[in-house]
């Protein structure tokens, strides 16, 4: 890595497994947090309503507020999904997605690392 003449730039999501030599050779380690309620509400305003201004349905923001590991990424994967499948979703359905997304991530009951 040292001997790399560009930017070099690697991700995981398993930090632990990662020795302190190696961990040392990166200059910088960011970590990136799921979305608090805020974050994530105006993100299905966006995503799903294609109006950030557009309060979102009391009852989907509800729902919303419980899928607390939600991140940037799983909107990111809804969005995908519904131009590789030539879809539109209604709220519903993209609240739907958003929630298989984040039910992917679950292992035993707790979130993955």
């Amino acid at each position: 890595m040292e001997r790399y003449p560009g930017i070099f730039i690697a991700a995981t999501n398993l930090m632990a497994g990662i020795d302190a030599a190696a961990l040392r050779r990166f200059d910088f380690k960011l970590h990136f947090r799921a979305l608090n309620p805020a974050q994530r509400l105006a993100l299905f305003a966006r995503e799903a309503l294609d109006d950030t201004t557009e309060a979102v349905a009391p009852e989907l923001a509800r729902y919303l507020e419980t899928l607390q590991g939600l991140t940037a990424g799983d909107f990111a994967n809804v969005c995908r999904q519904r131009i590789l499948l030539g879809e539109t979703l209604t709220p519903e359905q993209f609240l739907r997605r958003l929630a298989a997304e984040c039910r992917l991530k679950q292992v035993d009951g707790r979130e993955a690392a």
